[in-house]
């Protein structure tokens, strides 16, 4: 149970970091564009 616990606190911290990021808006992404990078993030991150 361990792991999956620090495995859902890890991908609530990186959830967040993934927001952090998007909102500097340094790439001036489209709001249909900035759904897509952190979907694909994301699901890199559950691989």
């Amino acid at each position: 149970m361990r792991v999956k616990d620090e495995y859902e606190q890890g991908l609530e911290d990186y959830q967040q970091r993934i927001e952090n990021f998007i909102s500097l808006n340094t790439w001036e992404l489209p709001q249909d564009k900035q759904a897509e990078v952190k979907a694909n993030l994301l699901r890199a991150f559950r691989h």
